[in-house]
């Protein structure tokens, strides 16, 4: 792991200079570096000479010692290499469009090699990468020079693996590989070349058509390729495809986490609106239990009225919780709910979502979480609901899963673990003063007068726990007593506590209590400047936010 990073006039070795002990340090050049090797005599005697030089020594050694205590480096990027995998990939076009998203706000170089032989002189991109002369210290200074001015650069490689696509990876931050998604996905000659020389993390950009409704085929891609640490959708006619990109670049994209509550989790699709609606963009989603579900169709584009048409559809008219079975594994039939998990999510794969998507669920063999982040949707989101008893196990991968939420229904560090940039969660959990037995009730009743109190006309109803609730409940008692609102950077806790598991039927209810809960969070952080920007919202954004009907109330 990186513990620091040296830009320009960077030292090494101040630590051992001043100790006067030998000093080990593994220092790896991304790029093409210039590097004075001075002897400590000779600096002593510049310290003599000017001791103003020794507060500098200091002070880069206690940043050195700093540095080893940190979190991991995520090193700050400044050039982007944009590096085509398909010889029909309209480059030009995408990296004139991610310059636009990465210089909105920020000044931004955009370089080719028609542009770089104009600064540098002719033929300056076709030189010789590794025969090190006077033409390459210039392009090191002018390099220099380019960050100076530039918050970011944008370097445009050729299509075959010339000496102009190797220098612009030996000057790079980062390398991106861009392809046609519907064309052949055989690893190149170029990525073979990359492999051997970039030092530099390399992500995937799949440009897809405009009239895609969704990704396929994206396993295909990734399976070639396991070093690819990402993949991003795109589409060049939505720009708000690029500018998701580019904030994932610039380590200010946006994760969205929805926690495990059942039915409740309707009012994550209300959520999900409101922020949409005030422009808060959503880069990746995760979630556990129905939040992963509705995380699901926050990834696959689904407007709200798609979320809870198909909602109403898959949980009300296919009526799967009342598909009683006997209860040898599970309360519930494992065809029913299969199928209706087949029928929300079809084919799709969770790499084939248009947003980076995981969810959580509980392996019981080992006893351990598991993070599904590639799959199939349709079974991924089955493990990650499988209510332990009432719904049953389901096989992934060669593991048996059930709710995630026996290990963590708000996967709020997992989030954390997959980016840096700002997390909102929307929880829906029970809370733990949930399930308290009526102050009348000394015992429990038969199940027929269980029964009876649910369905009687008229009269007071007893209410007791059903299974679904107990067993949800025990998983909240089992779970670490976690604070999530102090993990995250927006919390929303929708006032859901009088609705169960299964009140699918109050939909509309808990969308508009979602939406509703979500404006009053946002309200809140008016003042909060730094939390605003990295959410791209001004504070006049957040004056007179809007609030929906709560329809029966």
């Amino acid at each position: 792991e990186a513990v620091d990073e040296l830009g320009e006039g960077g030292l090494v070795g101040d630590v051992g200079l001043l100790s006067g002990e030998p000093h080990e340090a593994l220092v790896i050049a991304v790029r093409d570096t210039e590097v004075a090797r001075l002897a400590a005599a000779d600096v002593w005697a510049m310290v003599r000479e000017h001791p103003e030089l020794a507060e500098v020594l200091g002070r880069g050694a206690v940043q050195l010692l700093r540095a080893a205590f940190r979190p991991p480096l995520r090193p700050d990027l400044v050039n982007v290499a944009v590096v085509p995998i398909d010889q029909g990939a309209p480059l030009r076009t995408f990296a004139s469009a991610l310059a636009d998203a990465l210089g909105a706000g920020s000044s931004l170089r955009y370089v080719h090699a028609e542009l770089f032989d104009a600064e540098i002189g002719e033929g300056a991109s076709t030189d010789d990468v590794d025969a090190w002369d006077q033409t390459d210290r210039r392009i090191v200074r002018w390099v220099t020079e380019q960050e100076r001015r530039y918050r970011f650069i944008v370097y445009e490689a050729d299509r075959t693996w010339t000496a102009w696509t190797r220098r612009c990876v030996r000057m790079a931050d980062k390398v991106l590989l861009v392809a046609r998604a519907d064309t052949v996905a055989e690893v190149t000659d170029t990525e073979r070349h990359l492999q051997a020389v970039a030092a530099v993390g390399q992500e995937l950009v799949l440009m897809h058509p405009d009239d895609a409704e969704r990704p396929r085929r994206t396993s295909v891609w990734l399976d070639r390729r396991p070093h690819l640490r990402r993949v991003h959708h795109v589409r060049l006619a939505d720009p708000t495809t690029v500018a998701r990109l580019a904030r994932f670049l610039t380590n200010r994209s946006v994760g969205l986490v929805l926690g495990g509550g059942g039915a409740r989790g309707t009012a994550q699709m209300g959520a999900i609106q409101a922020l949409r609606d005030v422009g808060v963009p959503i880069d990746l989603v995760g979630g556990t239990s129905a939040g992963g579900g509705v995380a699901a169709m926050a990834a696959l584009g689904w407007d709200l009225e798609t979320m809870r048409a198909r909602n109403h559809r898959a949980f009300v008219v296919m009526a799967p919780f009342q598909q009683y079975t006997l209860p040898f594994y599970s309360l519930i039939q494992k065809h029913r709910v299969e199928q209706v998990s087949r029928w929300l999510y079809g084919d799709a794969r969770i790499e084939d979502l248009w947003l980076p998507m995981f969810c959580v669920a509980c392996d019981l063999v080992r006893g351990e979480k598991v993070v599904l982040r590639d799959g199939e949707l349709w079974r991924a989101i089955l493990a990650t609901t499988a209510l332990p008893g009432v719904v049953p196990p389901v096989w992934f991968d060669g593991r048996l899963l059930v709710d995630g939420g026996v290990m963590d229904n708000n996967p709020v560090r997992t989030m954390r673990e997959m980016h840096p940039g700002p997390t909102l969660l929307v929880d829906v959990g029970q809370a733990r003063a949930e399930l308290v037995s009526p102050p009348d009730l000394r015992d429990l009743p038969s199940p027929l007068t269980a029964l009876w109190h649910r369905f009687k006309p008229f009269g007071p109803r007893v209410k007791v726990p059903t299974i679904p609730e107990i067993v949800a409940r025990t998983m909240t008692v089992a779970r670490p007593n976690d604070d999530p609102s102090r993990l995250c950077d927006l919390y929303v806790r929708p006032a859901v506590d009088p609705y169960g598991l299964t009140d699918f039927k109050k939909a509309d209810q808990l969308v508009a209590i979602g939406y509703n809960a979500t404006m009053d969070a946002l309200a809140a952080k008016a003042d909060d400047h730094a939390l605003l920007d990295s959410l791209s919202l001004s504070r006049h954004a957040l004056k007179d936010l809007p609030r929906l009907p709560v329809p029966g109330t």
